[in-house]
Order: C-alpha cells, then structure tokens, then sequence
C-alpha cells in the first residue's frame, strides 16, 4: 500500500516539527526503531534549512514523502542560498557541531543533494521492513 504527503512549510520550528511528525504518520507498520531513525533524519534536514540555509530569516521549504511497504522516500526543497552538500564523517566526540549531515547518512540508505531550478533539493530514502 502506497502512501504519500506533500507539505509547503515555513523554515521555522513549528515547520520542522510538522513536517517529522507527518513523514512518520505514513510508517504506522514499521518497526519503532526504524519510525524514529527517519523521523531524526526529516526533522535534521528541515532543521538545517531553517538554522543554516535560511539563517534565521523567513523562508519556506517542501516536503514530499512516499512510503510503500517496502521504502520510504522524501524529498525536501529549499530556495535558500546555494548547498550542494555531502556526508562528511561523524566528527570526534568533543566537536560542538557537525553531526547533521553524517546523521542523515547514518539513518537513511541514500541521500542526495543537488541544485536545479533554482532550488536545494535533498533526496533520502530508506528500506522499511513492514511488521
């Protein structure tokens, strides 16, 4: 069964909020585990829009997100300045910052960056094993 949600948020923390909460209402049958690493990799990359790409200032972003039985996918768009970001490595324990992006990594199987159209485009998506 194919299950689909398409926001238009703003970058703040009510969007950010909004915008986990939703993704991971479409994975009723999926293992907690697997709700919450995707649920932490959805509010991390909204998060980062709003914190680094908008930098405080008013912005919007897009959330689309398809779930089947077996993959979750999500795409999130931004018209903030420029990121054409990549994994860089979990730093070292005592680093205060630097852990978003190796997180996403870390709890989804692909993730993608790319600019096109004028826009940020992140691309995640992740096997799901349906209880």
């Amino acid at each position: 069964m194919r299950r689909h949600v398409s926001l238009e948020l703003a970058a703040d923390p009510a969007g950010v909020d909004e915008a986990a909460r939703r993704v991971v209402a479409l994975l009723d049958r999926v293992a907690p585990d697997v709700a919450f690493a995707c649920e932490l990799a959805v509010a991390e990359a909204c998060a980062n829009i709003a914190r680094h790409g908008f930098a405080g200032t008013a912005g919007r972003m897009r959330v689309v997100a398809r779930a089947s039985d077996a993959r979750l996918a999500v795409a999130i768009c931004d018209r903030a300045p420029v990121f054409a970001g990549s994994a860089p490595p979990m730093p070292p324990a005592e680093a205060e910052g630097g852990r978003g992006l190796p997180l996403l990594a870390a709890c989804m199987d692909r993730v993608r960056w790319f600019r096109t159209d004028g826009e940020n485009r992140l691309l995640m998506a992740r096997r799901l094993d349906v209880c």
